[in-house]
């Protein structure tokens, strides 16, 4: 795992693979929604988790732009992927990762945007890019082959996506204002797209 902030790199110790890094002086937070509480008890849990071979796991962490970027990697099984760029000013994302071969990437630029991800199985992957201001997104993803595709501009939307189950796909575009979209996918093999304008 690398970790980068402007000129610095840091190497972590081997065992639970975990990262988390704050930029400048001050920072904003969204207050955490009601609907985000399962995605902070799932994240909690990671957290009791013991380490099972996370030295393969890797993650990446980008802080560029003003104050108050904070992000957390947690990684354990192997070969799970994390990549997370945060741009502007005061970002926040959360990223929980267990099992194998899970991948999730994240952009994040504009203004105190949410992020919480979640992903425990194999195979899982998400792609995430939050533009504007104030917007959440809440993402578990619980099985095998589950993909997620989200899209934040505009501000304060809300998405909320639980996959349970395997080979799922939601695609959730939100390009609007305080636009709220909630996907539940249990079981196998479902598709969901929203758009919100």
């Amino acid at each position: 795992m690398m970790i980068e902030r402007e000129n610095e790199t840091m190497q972590p110790h081997t065992g639970l693979h975990a990262a988390s890094v704050e930029g400048g002086a001050s920072l904003a937070r969204s207050p955490i929604r009601t609907g985000l509480l399962a995605t902070a008890a799932a994240f909690a849990l990671l957290l009791a988790t013991p380490a099972m071979a996370a030295d393969l796991a890797a993650s990446e962490i980008s802080l560029a732009g003003n104050l108050g970027h904070s992000a957390t990697v947690l990684q354990d099984g192997r070969f799970n992927q994390a990549a997370l760029a945060q741009r502007e000013m005061s970002q926040f994302a959360q990223i929980g990762q267990s099992g194998s071969n899970n991948q999730l990437q994240a952009i994040q630029s504009g203004q105190a945007n949410l992020l919480q991800a979640v992903q425990v199985g194999s195979d899982n992957l998400a792609w995430i890019t939050q533009s504007g201001s104030f917007n959440t997104i809440n993402l578990n993803q619980h099985g095998a082959t589950n993909t997620a595709n989200v899209t934040q501009s505009g501000a304060g939307n809300m998405a909320f996506i639980e996959q349970f189950g395997n080979g799922n796909r939601a695609d959730v575009t939100q390009l609007s204002t305080a636009s709220n979209a909630v996907v539940r996918q249990y079981g196998n093999h479902s598709i969901a797209r929203v758009i919100q304008y």
